[in-house]
């Protein structure tokens, strides 16, 4: 039975990944709509992927997919649903932490390069809270280093060529109930133990639900509530 359930595991993980495709039409698309304050669907029947609505601050980094897109970051078709939100820009650009926290697990991934697990503690609805953040270029802090919201914990990385990045370059970032993933493969089910049923990280933002909240070092944010992992400077 394990050795179905790895199997299957395994087989999943091959087609849910958007396959590397030629991305110059889409960043040409996205400089030219502008990548900031929105949420970059691609194509008109993929407008909602789930049922919460998303307000985008103007000065924030785009997604260029979105929590169950079936359309990848590179603007191509995924073969399953995505599990997390992929965040576009810069590479090099700073990558921080969406709330205080532990870090869990930090480790260059087979397909999904250096990948961040961290412990933000407890969502509002008493769950365990976790973000994973992965297709970086480096990771500044190690397993077992404390966090505070808003500290840079790595950099946006480069466009990633296999069947994990596609081929244009984006912070995955994902939000768990359960840290405790399957030894094996790669990808969500390696890292987290409810990547198939990822909860919607449009759910925990600080100031609400779908109300993606930029981090500002003057306030002050509920600890349950996570800030944008990336600095909003449009």
């Amino acid at each position: 039975m394990k050795v179905f359930i790895l199997l299957f595991t395994s087989s999943v993980l091959l087609t849910s990944c958007a396959a590397p495709q030629p991305h110059t039409k889409s960043i040409d698309r996205l400089k030219s709509e502008g990548h900031y304050g929105r949420v970059q669907h691609w194509k008109a029947h993929n407008r909602n992927p789930h049922s919460v609505k998303v307000s985008v601050p103007p000065n924030a980094s785009i997604i260029t997919s979105d929590y169950r897109s079936r359309i990848g970051a590179n603007g191509y078709k995924r073969g399953g649903w995505h599990r997390g939100i992929d965040i576009y820009h810069d590479t090099g650009t700073p990558i921080i932490a969406a709330a205080d926290g532990t870090v869990v697990l930090a480790e260059v991934g087979s397909c999904w390069g250096p990948t961040m697990l961290i412990d933000h503690g407890t969502a509002e609805n008493g769950k365990p809270l976790y973000g994973l953040y992965a297709h970086m270029r480096n990771m500044n802090v190690k397993p077992g280093d404390k966090v505070k919201r808003g500290q840079q914990i790595a950099e946006m990385g480069n466009d990633l060529f296999n069947s994990c990045g596609g081929g244009l370059h984006h912070l995955h970032f994902q939000v768990s109930h359960n840290p405790n993933g399957i030894p094996v493969g790669w990808g969500w089910s390696y890292f987290v133990g409810d990547g198939w049923n990822a909860p919607n990280p449009h759910k925990y933002w600080a100031d609400g639900v779908g109300k993606i909240t930029c981090f500002d070092p003057k306030k002050t944010y509920k600890a349950s509530g996570l800030t944008y992992p990336l600095k909003c400077d449009g």
